[in-house]
């Protein structure tokens, strides 16, 4: 049967087809975050429906409509936000749309996230700092003081930005401190969907970089193609195309790592192929269980995983000279 779609005019009152939900209220980190609802703009007439007057005196033309509502993953985690009051109420709403709540501290939470901000610093991975470079200590002490208890008592670790930059170095990889393509949206390539998702927020000047250590091995599962200049180190600088770094996912630590912000508003897409990759990286692992109603890594899979895993000698030589 052949299908018009039109709007219908405010006098032509018959109640649609299409069932409107109304919005969705979640509490995540103090904040009512309003999820939105189904955009159905349009209604579908069958031609053999009741048709108003001004229908038979402009017939319409037939239109392929697209529904843009999305289907976001259930994942019902206690998330604790390692970040400003404003990340916080931003990865509320986020977290929102997946049925999330806030964790008040650590050890009550399913995923600690770290969030962006400044540069990780280089001594982390063994480099001098390039002209571009900036960090702050309190910053690095913070985010490690939080990333060796999660470590320790398997938490589940999600990273954004500097957060995914910071995980990737915990994990012994090592950035690039100054690329070119990337403050900008642009499109990334699922390496697992073999999809690309046509619109990712891109606001850094640092990349992850290829580990050539087999230890700990990383799961690539983003990439994108726009750097055309990489910096490595103070002065070394590699130029042409290149395979950059969007998402990983590290099994034997339970880092997750995603470049761009699926906090911000404006995408949707993003943001939910990012929670579905939470789910499938995380709620899905198969080394990770519920215990005493929080995720956590199995108690089996801790007494067996290497204890050097996740501590690169970087970190310990950083922490030693912290303390003397």
């Amino acid at each position: 049967m052949a299908m018009i779609a039109r709007r219908r005019p405010a006098a032509y009152r018959r109640e649609s087809r299409v069932k409107r939900k109304p919005p969705k209220i979640k509490t995540v980190a103090g904040v009512l975050a309003n999820l939105p609802e189904p955009q159905s703009e349009v209604e579908v007439l069958e031609l053999n429906d009741p048709l108003p007057d001004d229908l038979i005196k402009d017939p319409p033309r037939v239109t392929l409509l697209k529904d843009h509502a999305l289907e976001f993953p259930s994942l019902f985690f206690s998330i604790y936000v390692a970040g400003t009051s404003l990340e916080e109420a931003q990865f509320a709403a986020l977290f929102s749309r997946a049925g999330c709540y806030r964790a008040d501290e650590p050890d009550k939470a399913d995923l600690i996230v770290f969030t962006g901000g400044v540069d990780v610093n280089p001594a982390l991975y063994g480099e001098e700092p390039h002209a571009s470079t900036a960090f702050f200590k309190a910053r690095d002490d913070a985010d490690i003081a939080l990333y060796l208890t999660a470590l320790d008592k398997g938490i589940p670790m999600f990273g954004v930005c500097r957060g995914a930059q910071f995980l990737h170095v915990m994990n012994g990889g090592r950035l690039y401190q100054d690329v070119d393509g990337h403050y900008g949206d642009h499109s990334i390539w699922d390496i697992r969907e073999k999809v690309y998702i046509d619109k990712t927020s891109s606001v850094h000047h640092q990349m992850c970089r290829f580990k050539p250590e087999k230890t700990n091995p990383m799961t690539l599962v983003a990439t994108a193609d726009k750097s055309m200049k990489r910096c490595v180190g103070p002065t070394e600088e590699h130029n042409g195309k290149n395979v950059d770094i969007e998402a990983f996912f590290y099994r034997e630590t339970g880092c997750l790592g995603v470049q761009g912000h699926p906090e911000y508003s404006g995408y949707n897409r993003y943001a939910k192929w990012v929670l579905d990759q939470i789910e499938h990286y995380i709620a899905f692992n198969p080394d990770m269980k519920c215990q005493n109603n929080m995720i956590r890594f199995k108690p089996e899979v801790l007494e067996t995983r290497d204890p050097s895993v996740g501590k690169t000698q970087y970190l310990l030589d950083y922490l030693k000279k912290r303390k003397n």
